[in-house]
């Protein structure tokens, strides 16, 4: 309470934080509205050339999420490494991959939005890419929405078992 005023704290603490992620959010809305735009248009876009949107869609995220899955790692190493010349390098990049994981999360969950529509627009094809692709989304989502609770420091477990389910999930998606 501030002069009898009771002042309701925002969910993300860190200004920088906060600022980073509402800048992911936009791009997210920004996606979506692509998508809007296509879907209302009835694109005349050649098939081929927005195949390779997607399949670059898809890279571009593929490339954010591993940056985001970066930061268990580097959490992993600092807690089993115990070299004292080594570890303060290590401390600074987990640093970093904290600062950005939320906003690189984001912003790759925006392409993969793009991603799962150009490749579902002409129709779904039953294969293991298509079926590990979906399910790889499902967690996803799931894991994004278990990411908000993160900040409330609620559900840590449930976010990591759900980072690991996921990461699986995009191998197979990956190498199918």
């Amino acid at each position: 309470m501030k002069n009898g005023v009771e002042v309701k704290k925002p969910l993300i603490q860190n200004a920088k934080e906060r600022k980073r992620v509402s800048v992911a959010l936009v791009i997210l809305a920004l996606s979506a509205a692509i998508i809007i735009f296509f879907m209302i248009s009835g694109s005349t876009i050649n098939f081929r050339t927005i195949r390779k949107l997607g399949g670059a869609a898809g890279t571009l995220a593929e490339i954010g999420f591993i940056f985001a899955i970066a930061m268990f790692v580097i959490r992993r190493i600092i807690k089993k490494v115990d070299l004292k010349s080594f570890k303060p390098m290590v401390v600074t990049l987990a640093k970093l991959a904290r600062e950005w994981h939320v906003p690189v999360a984001i912003t790759a969950f925006s392409a993969i939005i793009i991603h799962v529509y150009i490749m579902l627009s002409r129709g779904f094809i039953f294969s293991l890419t298509y079926i590990s692709g979906i399910s790889a989304l499902l967690v996803l989502a799931v894991l994004m929405i278990s990411g908000i609770f993160r900040y409330k420091r609620k559900g840590v477990k449930l976010h990591m078992v759900l980072g690991i389910s996921f990461i699986v999930m995009m191998i197979i998606h990956l190498i199918s």
